[in-house]
């Protein structure tokens, strides 16, 4: 308390000093706007090195560096003789020592008082005769009317300021008065209703003495206590209190109870299991019948017009709930009376805990011991699993770090110049190696916070089983090929060529063992067999000739945050996490891993998932799976980037994702153009049109959901592409409702992009390099430079040059043009004005604004004159290369 009062003052001295400079910075004008008034043009430099200092720099000096009563003190005597020297440098005119006098008066009365008062007066009496002595005694018997409009200006804002200042100090005053008075009758009903809590045990007794105290204030009728039984799982009605109640109905009340689970809907659950307060002022029939059982049962005992709960807390524990009901007459309480009945009634929470004590001291020491008991066991699981957590965290450093010192140290390498291309080659692939495996050490920790919150989802949709096979094979020849092992693929037919699963979450399982199979075998080989069982599930069999394990360490090898044996972490490193995970992955495809292992002789990982085949196609045979595999992979071979025309509007905040995607997306032949956010995304796409627009899901101002949202409402019907980490499936649902066409997971994979754009954007014809174009430039250097950009995008078109617009709208009238390339800025005629002259001559072909204004504003006032496209000044390459691409393509 005395912590805030102190801080109060320091605030309210703070708002005190700011209104004094204020204040001060106000005289301080109109005393050098008076002095210029009175001198100008004389110039004498010996007043101005007294006026400028005091007038201009003082202010602000007495505000960074007096801070204290003591110190406004000082500079008030201070101001007091500087304007008595003022004074009688400006001749002592009647109306101004008025001022002057009346303004120091107030100022030291309001600061110190009378005492204060005479020294002040002397101060500024010490100012008169210093400039009496120094300049002479003169007078000034009149003044201009500009310098007495200054000296009225000047004394009605002091005057005013001060009056100001009066009015707020005797506004706080009864203010705090009221407070005051407030809070005292609230300290009295408090007094009172503690007084009635600690008077008895006796808890009807308790609530009559809170009724007396309560009724005087409110229109409460009767008041009910709610508890927690025994174990917790229900209410019970400890007591009630009323005048309007007959004892039979006061009976049936306490033998009312709550169950939590049954009735977790009831208005009086709700309101102690939320710990927040209830009010129903009107409470109708009609509204109890679609509410919940409970609360109809209670009702039918005696119909209530209001009720009001409150929940009563100690150390922000709820153990009792306060129900004030009204059957005569309806309540009406404000929510500042809510407020104050709820600090009345947390003087009686302890009463209330005391009376529960009293009456239930055997049962409370037995759920004591109880609860010790469990709290026994929870703090040595806890033990437990702090201690695998603590290895898990400690090992998961290690696995982090290593891969980051890869990373940094190769980059700091490639800085070098004295690195040979070799060497760079060497480290870019190390580095992306190292990135690789950082990312599925990241993956794995996501994967495992989804799965013990239960929200890890797995898809169910179509599978190409033989493509999938073969995708599982290849990564297993390349790992063990790193190792020097032999690798066998062992296919038990008949298989399917289609499946319906989670093509995504099967690789991962896969790919965990088979890894674990090789990281585990110096030497020898690793197997995969694949069969399907009778009982319609796929079996899949990792097998190797490895460490092996015992039967001890096989027991806790599928547990998170922990490897079969310490010393195996050590030599062979991992997270721990992997087998946890594939084994939470194959349950939610249907199925399981078991396995069966032998110190020394190696290991098989059973993986069982649900087969649910599209339809009867199978393969029977090894040449039939080659066969399709063939084909699939012809098929791939088709792929690769596309070749595309149109324009791509990506929004990114991040700057190097920026520059990735762009150049991914810029290799298709799409001009492509980069915003920061969905703001700015909306207003391009609002004003130009795209073939495709790619939206970043988190940025700053205006993420991708409310862009997208705004775009389709904007009646935006080019597709829109969502990239972002967030793929869950209910998640990937909630983009498409709110407009998106597909999701690309991040980090990017080239062929899923590349996939998408195809699906979305046409492919480009062949390019052909014949046309013409028109250069409208006036820089003869920007000529050049232009031409041969032009020229080297496509070597054989025609190029014409124009020095202004009105030579371009004339060589248009005689000539035929593909392409202009309109400059903004020119003599005789200007871009904008030029293509409007060229559109109302009926020329059609492309005509594209060249210049360094690149808003969004002056972009629609180019395309508003008639213009196809912009490109802004320094022209980009690929951005000039896109636009011939477009424009010169065979039809």
């Amino acid at each position: 308390m005395t912590r805030q009062t102190s801080a109060d003052g320091q605030a309210r001295l703070l708002r005190y000093h700011k209104a004094a400079f204020l204040c001060r910075s106000l005289v301080a004008l109109s005393v050098l706007a008076f002095h210029a008034s009175i001198f100008w043009p004389e110039f004498q430099w010996t007043q101005w090195l007294v006026i400028l200092p005091h007038t201009l720099i003082l202010p602000s000096l007495i505000y960074l560096f007096c801070s204290t009563r003591e110190c406004e003190r000082r500079t008030i005597l201070f101001d007091a003789a500087i304007f008595g020297y003022y004074v009688g440098l400006w001749g002592f005119n009647p109306l101004i020592l008025c001022i002057v006098v009346c303004a120091a008066i107030v100022t030291s009365v309001a600061n110190g008082g009378l005492t204060y008062l005479r020294v002040t007066l002397i101060a500024l009496a010490s100012g008169m005769i210093s400039a009496a002595l120094l300049h002479g005694l003169a007078t000034r018997p009149q003044l201009s009317l500009l310098s007495t409009v200054i000296a009225m200006l000047s004394a009605f804002i002091y005057l005013g300021l001060l009056s100001y200042v009066f009015f707020i100090i005797s506004d706080r005053l009864k203010k705090a008065k009221r407070r005051s008075k407030e809070q005292h009758e609230e300290l009295v009903h408090i007094n009172n209703i503690t007084n009635a809590a600690s008077a008895t045990l006796n808890l009807n007794g308790v609530m009559k003495g809170l009724m007396q105290v309560l009724q005087k204030l409110y229109p409460l009728e009767s008041v009910f206590i709610l508890a927690y039984d025994t174990h917790k799982t229900g209410l019970e009605i400890l007591g009630c209190y009323s005048e309007e109640l007959t004892e039979l109905e006061k009976s049936a009340y306490a033998q009312f109870t709550f169950d939590l689970a049954r009735d977790h809907d009831s208005l009086y659950v709700k309101g102690m299991e939320q710990n927040q307060i209830l009010y129903l002022q009107t409470i109708r029939e009609e509204y109890v019948r679609q509410g919940c059982q409970v609360d109809q049962e209670l009702y039918a005992i005696r119909p209530t017009k209001s009720v009001a709960f409150f929940p009563i807390a100690i150390r922000g524990k709820v153990i009792a709930g306060v129900v004030f009901a009204n059957y005569v007459h309806y309540m009406k309480l404000r929510p500042r009376d809510l407020d104050k009945i709820q600090s009345y009634l947390l003087q009686i929470g302890t009463a209330i805990r005391n009376v529960r004590m009293y009456y239930d001291v055997r049962k409370t020491r037995d759920l004591a011991k109880r609860a010790r008991n469990q709290a026994e066991v929870a703090k040595r699981k806890a033990e437990e699993s702090e201690d695998a957590k603590s290895h898990f965290l400690a090992n998961m450093s290690h696995e982090i770090r290593t891969p980051m010192t890869a990373i940094l140290g190769y980059s700091e390498a490639l800085s070098d110049p004295e690195t040979s291309e070799e060497e760079r080659k060497e480290y870019t692939e190390t580095i992306i190696r190292s990135g690789k495996h950082l990312l599925s050490i990241i993956n794995d920790i996501l994967d495992i916070s989804k799965i013990e919150a239960s929200k890890i989802e797995v898809e169910d949709i179509e599978v190409n089983f033989v493509q999938l096979l073969s995708e599982v094979e290849s990564y297993a020849r390349i790992k063990v090929k790193e190792k020097g092992l032999d690798f066998t693929l062992t296919l038990g037919y008949p298989l399917p060529v289609y499946i319906k699963t989670d093509p995504t979450r099967l690789k991962q399982i896969l790919f965990n063992l088979i890894n674990n199979a090789v990281k585990f075998t110096e030497k020898g080989r690793v197997g995969l067999e694949v069969t399907t069982s009778e009982s319609a599930q796929l079996q899949f069999v990792v097998m190797d000739t490895g460490i092996g394990l015992t039967a001890a360490e096989q027991k806790k090898l599928f547990k998170p945050f922990s490897q079969s044996d310490a010393s195996v972490t050590r030599v062979y490193g991992g997270t721990g996490l992997g087998l946890y995970i594939s084994q939470s992955l194959a349950r939610l495809l249907g199925g399981d891993i078991s396995l069966h292992s032998k110190k020394g002789e190696g290991s098989h990982f059973t993986v069982t998932i649900n087969l649910d085949a599209l339809d009867d196609d199978v393969i029977t045979s090894e040449k039939e799976r080659l066969e399709l595999l063939e084909k699939t992979k012809q098929s791939d071979k088709e792929g690769g980037v596309p070749q595309l025309s149109g324009r791509a509007l990506i929004a990114e905040d991040n700057p190097e994702n920026q520059q990735l995607i762009k150049r991914l997306v810029a290799r298709t032949g799409l001009d492509v153009t980069l915003v920061e956010n969905g703001r700015e995304a909306v207003l391009n796409a609002s004003y130009q049109k795209y073939q495709i627009i790619l939206l970043d899901m988190q940025m700053p101002l205006m993420g991708g959901r409310e862009a997208a949202k705004r775009m389709r409402e904007l009646g935006i019907e080019a597709p829109i592409i969502a990239f972002t980490a967030n793929v869950m499936k209910h998640q990937i649902q909630e983009y498409k409702t709110l407009g998106f066409n597909s999701v690309i997971e991040k980090p990017i994979n080239q062929d899923k992009l590349y996939a998408v754009l195809r699906e979305f954007v046409r492919e480009e014809n062949t390019l052909t390099a014949h046309g013409r174009v028109l250069l409208v430039e006036d820089n003869t250097v920007n000529q050049m430079v232009l031409k041969r950009m032009v020229l080297k995008a496509h070597d054989q078109l025609e190029i014409t040059i124009a020095n202004h617009g009105q030579e371009a709208v004339d060589l248009a009238a005689d000539n035929e043009f593909d392409l202009v390339l309109m400059d903004m800025e020119m003599p005789v005629m200007d871009g904008l004005t030029a293509t409007r002259a060229l559109r109302e001559r009926g020329f059609s072909a492309p005509i594209v604004i060249v210049t360094g204004n690149i808003d969004p504003a002056h972009v629609r006032q180019c395309l508003d004159a008639g213009a196809d496209g912009h490109l802004a000044k320094p022209i980009d390459n690929q951005a000039l290369q896109s636009l011939l691409d477009r424009s010169f393509k065979k039809t």
